[in-house]
């Protein structure tokens, strides 16, 4: 997808209804007959999400694109956190398992353990 161009969100006039420019990525300008909205739309949890930018003029097409980035990294390193926590969980649990049944295997002589 083509990114948005200023000229175009500057040059963006209320129609009858309102309507979306898409600058890609979820991130869009909704152009209103109130104003022109920054929105940026996502999914999370399997659930759809949309977070207010701010107002055009007020906040730029550079600025929107810069937060549009830094939230994206954020839920990129959150993930990653969340995954890295995950695994170490699992793979103490996997280790305690291991170790308790090695430890019943050389010390216990039932048939059932051997």
């Amino acid at each position: 997808m083509q990114k948005l161009a200023a000229t175009a969100v500057n040059q963006a006039k209320p129609k009858d209804k309102p309507y979306k420019l898409a600058d890609g990525g979820g991130l869009y300008v909704h152009v209103k007959s109130t104003g022109k909205y920054w929105r940026y739309k996502y999914r999370f949890a399997n659930k759809e999400k949309l977070l207010a930018l701010g107002l055009y003029p007020e906040t730029s097409l550079a600025v929107n694109r810069y937060h549009f980035l830094r939230h994206l990294t954020a839920s990129v390193d959150n993930f990653l956190h969340t995954l890295q926590a995950t695994a170490d969980s699992w793979i103490y649990a996997v280790a305690c398992c291991y170790k308790t049944l090695h430890y019943n295997r050389t010390h216990h002589s039932s048939p059932h353990l051997s």
